[in-house]
């Protein structure tokens, strides 16, 4: 029953992504308002080099499992164990950074095959066998994963 999930995820995060027409603002031109950010951030000099800067950073911090974690809410650090949900939003950030192309392939593969082999592992019922109290269940809730 989980599989279509798994199958469904791998479709969408290896289908490309549009660059943007003519009467779309581009990527780096749009917020979620869909208003131009007043500034660039300091340690880039384009909207474009920040996202470049960020996925890069999202790419270095993949566990060797393959997945991220965000650990329990409020506990800094980027070494808590992998879990599905931060995995799942770390490839598709990854996947939207790619842009249709195979930037950063290796990791979201990575990614997409920790996702399905937790889900194909997965006990019965409705949980994921991931660590708990994560900061995507501490947002979204208990069956987020």
């Amino acid at each position: 029953m989980n599989r279509p999930i798994a199958v469904a995820l791998v479709a969408v995060c290896l289908l490309p992504v549009s660059a943007g027409g003519a009467d779309e603002p581009s990527i780096f031109e749009r917020t979620s308002t869909n208003l131009r950010a007043p500034e660039t951030p300091a340690a880039a000099e384009t909207a474009e080099a920040s996202q470049r800067l960020g996925a890069a950073w999202l790419v270095s911090a993949q566990g060797a499992d393959g997945g991220w974690g965000a650990g329990p809410a409020g506990q800094p650090g980027a070494t808590h164990p992998s879990d599905v949900a931060t995995t799942a939003y770390a490839v598709l950030a990854l996947t939207r950074d790619a842009l249709g192309s195979s930037r950063h392939l290796e990791a979201r593969t990575k990614g997409i095959t920790f996702v399905v082999k937790a889900i194909e592992n997965a006990p019965e019922g409705p949980r994921l066998a991931t660590p708990s109290g994560t900061q995507p269940q501490n947002k979204l809730g208990p069956l987020v994963d």
